[in-house]
């Protein structure tokens, strides 16, 4: 008896081993169908998306070529009209052509005439046509005058350019030329050298003349330039006489400058042009001819 049943349950539990790999087997087999539905489904959407939009570019499509109909609907609607009014207008015009053999007749009796007329109009431009020639010629040789003379005038013209041009030149030249009276102004200064003076420390003979602007009882505020001792008085000179157009004696007028300080030959001195500050009339005596 305990043999039967553990033998029974021995081919039970063998059993239920084959229904579980059965029942795997079939879930296996329904999660593939799963996901091949699901594929099957994502495909199908995608083309259902498609097949939306080409529907819908369709439908648009649909309605431009339904208002380009419509247009064209229109427009020939407009011929038509426009087809039934020529016709109108070309029986009209049938109907006025019956009388276009009376005009054309009178046209070409007018063309006729208009010739006729024109002719002596012809022969006139013809003399015209001729006259204008002449006159053309005439025209184009009184150019070549022109022109000849424009050239002669240019050339006069270039001529007193050059004649000008020169004249200014040798007027600025002469003009430069022409000597201005030499003279020194009040205030004018000038810087020479003493040639000699008296012992006495009365005069004193200066390298400058009539050439150099110099006029007797010219007198000049004398500053030393270098003293054998510093000094800051002012000396004063008065020209008495020129000698020569480059040499003059002046006098050393008394109460300025430090008369202590004995003026040296070839000391430089600056000469400024003043007016006349003399208080008492000056010795104006010839100097000496030997300089001393």
């Amino acid at each position: 008896m305990a043999v039967g049943v553990v033998a029974m349950w021995y081919l039970q539990g063998g059993t239920v081993t084959d229904y579980q790999n059965q029942l795997a087997a079939k879930n296996a087999a329904l999660e593939a169908n799963r996901t091949k539905i699901e594929f099957v489904q994502s495909e199908a959407k995608k083309e259902k998306d498609v097949f939306l939009k080409d529907c819908e570019s369709l439908e648009n499509q649909d309605r431009v070529v339904t208002e380009e109909l419509k247009k064209l609907k229109d427009e020939l609607a407009a011929l038509d009209q426009t087809i039934e009014d020529e016709k109108g207008n070309l029986e009209a015009i049938k109907a006025n052509s019956t009388d276009l053999p009376d005009k054309l007749t009178a046209l070409q009796e007018t063309l006729k005439q208009a010739q006729n007329d024109i002719e002596p109009l012809r022969e006139d431009n013809a003399t015209i046509e001729d006259e204008r020639a002449n006159l053309d010629k005439q025209l184009a040789d009184l150019q070549t005058v022109n022109g000849d003379l424009q050239a002669k005038l240019n050339a006069l013209r270039a001529d007193r350019a050059a004649i000008q041009e020169n004249y200014d030149k040798r007027s600025r030249i002469l003009f430069n030329q022409i000597e201005k009276p030499p003279w020194l102004y009040y205030g004018d200064k000038t810087q020479i050298k003493v040639m000699n003076v008296r012992p006495s420390m009365t005069g004193v003979f200066l390298d400058m003349g009539m050439q150099d602007g110099v006029k007797p009882g010219m007198e000049f505020l004398v500053r030393r330039l270098n003293p054998p001792t510093p000094t800051m008085r002012s000396w004063r000179f008065k020209v008495t006489q020129i000698f020569q157009d480059d040499y003059c004696f002046a006098v050393i007028m008394p109460d300025f400058g430090d008369q202590d300080i004995r003026l040296q030959a070839d000391e430089e001195v600056q000469l400024e042009r003043s007016g006349n500050l003399a208080k008492r009339k000056l010795d104006q005596e010839n100097p000496p001819q030997d300089g001393l």
